[in-house]
């Protein structure tokens, strides 16, 4: 996982905020049996099999002198405190997945009688989607300062109200040598509707823990 962000300050009260969040082989929300498994693991080659990719962009509001420190060198620090934001996000989700198909002979051994089962083909079916969901999206939580320089920040985001922005697309590629693939147009259809449905309120909660760096140690 990646994540990066930073905050502009306006005034006492006011200040813009922005993040990049990426997670790479993480949280698989969307799983169906239709889909198979992820691909990561399956090739050298593949990376990852499934991401998810945040961006937001918002205000955040601070009460008025909410001061949290005796050390008289930040009591003058701005945008400090508990603080409540909100803004637009947009959320991406992405998977990459594959079925395997394997036939197999059986083989009698004539000294004892055993049965042998030999591996005579295997087909590997591949298939994907992506998920774009944007909308109207808030949080809260407080930021401390601990030196002129180095402060934390812990807040929670929801981005439960991007039910109305969203696109789910997908595709297949059954393996040509294969007589009777699994993917079908028709049942391929159902399981990205299966997909739409459980993505209708985003992704849920996100909780951050992070530790900020002051460019500006006058303020």
């Amino acid at each position: 996982m990646l994540a990066v962000g930073s905050e502009l300050h306006l005034n006492e009260i006011f200040s813009v905020e922005a993040y990049y969040r990426q997670d790479r082989n993480g949280w698989v929300p969307y799983s169906h049996p239709y889909f198979g498994d992820d691909v990561y693991g399956l090739n050298p080659l593949y990376k990852w099999g499934t991401i998810g990719e945040d961006a937001y962009l918002g205000i955040r509001l601070y009460p008025y002198e909410q001061w949290h420190s005796s050390a008289l060198e930040l009591r003058k620090k701005y945008n400090t405190g508990f603080y409540v934001s909100f803004g637009t996000g947009v959320y991406q989700y992405e998977w990459k997945g594959y079925r395997i198909e394997t036939f197999s002979s059986a083989i009698v051994d004539s000294s004892n009688g055993a049965i042998n089962y030999q591996t005579d083909s295997a087909f590997i079916h591949r298939n994907g989607f992506r998920i774009n969901q944007w909308g109207p999206q808030f949080g809260m939580g407080w930021k401390q300062f601990h030196t002129r320089y180095i402060y934390t920040d812990i807040s929670i985001y929801t981005n439960a109200y991007m039910r109305d922005n969203r696109s789910v697309t997908g595709w297949y590629l059954n393996d040509e040598r294969a007589s009777n693939p699994p993917y079908r147009q028709e049942e391929w259809e159902v399981a990205l509707d299966h997909v739409e449905y459980w993505a209708k309120n985003g992704h849920g909660w996100l909780f951050k823990a992070s530790i900020g760096i002051n460019l500006d140690i006058r303020k």
